[in-house]
């Protein structure tokens, strides 16, 4: 049992060092790597699960995703605003190469579509949000 938790924690911290690199690098999404650490950390760590849901940068993000399975309009306008930013900068640095153009223009389509379909979380929904996580950060995480 042990083995399985410390591989599912080690993948966790993968996920989480891939989203801190996804955060820097234009072009390599960081909320999804957050969302695949929250579910191994699920089945790992529930410390490092509180951890995650109550981090000050994107616990927030990532108690709404759990909840809502959906994001604040104002989240849904930074990721493709950034999104299509590093689109453009790669066509221009690629330009000489229209097969690395077209794989990430369908990518970045692609993309734009999942995250735009995706519910969006009302502002006073972000609230009670906030609320129940603030009266569960003293409670252990169970696991599930």
């Amino acid at each position: 049992m042990r083995v399985v938790q410390g591989t599912w924690m080690a993948a966790g911290l993968a996920c989480v060092g891939l989203a801190y690199v996804g955060y820097v690098l234009p072009g390599l999404p960081g909320t999804v790597f957050l969302i695949g650490a929250l579910y191994c950390f699920r089945r790992g760590s529930s410390k490092f699960e509180g951890w995650l849901l109550n981090h000050p940068w994107f616990g927030r993000t990532l108690r709404e995703w759990e909840t809502y399975r959906g994001m604040r309009l104002r989240t849904k306008k930074i990721a493709l605003a950034t999104m299509w930013i590093a689109v453009i900068v790669s066509a221009v640095m690629y330009w000489s190469k229209p097969i690395v153009e077209g794989i990430v223009a369908g990518a970045a389509v692609f993309a734009t579509w999942y995250i735009w379909t995706r519910p969006t979380v009302p502002e006073h929904a972000a609230v009670i949000v906030e609320q129940e996580a603030t009266s569960r950060q003293n409670e252990p995480i169970q696991h599930r």
